[in-house]
This record gives structure tokens, C-alpha cells and sequence, in this order.
């Protein structure tokens, strides 16, 4: 299973996004995106599943709560905007945003963190769009375009 994973757009959604979220199963949104008119443009794709980042103040926290984990082909995923990360966190993967920077590393319990940064304002280096796949077999990889 292919899922695209986005963070801090603030209210900006370049078109390329379209072509790199195209034929995946599911959006994950990590929060700031701003607009809720791009998660509308957006869903044509995929269904969008997301969280609220601190600057989707108008966002509906029942559609958007600060923090939730879901379960997907027996993987549990973990998803918050700012994220403690001393804070233990009892899922397969834990997906955050907030600093703009991309992140995708596994720590000592096998537990991978994965950050896609920002498609519209990167702190770092590119502008970057994350993916997802999880396997059959439950192992799951995180990648960036």
C-alpha cells in the first residue's frame, strides 16, 4: 500500500503535489496546511486523514484532532503536528510535522519516525513530499520526493 504523507503547506499547494500523490491509496496529513480548500482539492487523489498542526485554528477538531492513530494492514500509525518525542509512543510508526525538515530514521524498538517536511516552505534543503509503503508482510518504508 502506497500513502502519501504531507506537512506545513501553509495555504500554499503547488500543482506538482497533484502528480506525486497520484496513485496512492491514502493522505495522511500531518498538519499546517491552513486552507481547508487544498484538503478538498487534495482528496480528489485519496481519502485525506489528518491532524491539526497550531496553525489550522479554524480547522474542525473532530476531522482534524490534535493527535490520532489508526491501523492500517496490521501497522499501527501514530500521528500528531509537534510531537514529544521523550514521550512513549506505542505504534509501529510515528508521523509528525512542524519543523519543516524531513526525517525518516528507526529508532532502537524498531519504531520508525518519519517527518515528510514541507512541500511549500522547507527549513532545509528541498521542498519534500513523503511516502509511505507498507507491505504485505507489515514492513513498513518511508521515502521523499
Amino acid at each position: 500500500m502506497k500513502i502519501g504523507v504531507i506537512s506545513d503547506l501553509h495555504g500554499k499547494c503547488d500543482p506538482k503535489i497533484f502528480d506525486i500523490l497520484k496513485g496512492t491509496s491514502l493522505i495522511l496529513s500531518l498538519g499546517d496546511i491552513e486552507d481547508e480548500n487544498i484538503i478538498v482539492d487534495i482528496s480528489c487523489i485519496a481519502n485525506i486523514v489528518g491532524v491539526r498542526g497550531n496553525m489550522d485554528m479554524g480547522f474542525d477538531p473532530v476531522i482534524f484532532p490534535i493527535e490520532r492513530t489508526l491501523k492500517i494492514m496490521d501497522t499501527s500509525i501514530f500521528m500528531a503536528h509537534i510531537i514529544d518525542m521523550s514521550a512513549e509512543k506505542t505504534a509501529n510508526v510515528i508521523l509528525f510535522g512542524h519543523t519543516h525538515i524531513a526525517e525518516n530514521y528507526t529508532d532502537h524498538r524498531g519504531v520508525l519516525h518519519f517527518n515528510p517536511g514541507s512541500a511549500t516552505f522547507p527549513r532545509e534543503g528541498k521542498r519534500t513530499i513523503g511516502i509511505l509503503e507498507i507491505g504485505e508482510n507489515g514492513q513498513v518504508g518511508g521515502n521523499y520526493i
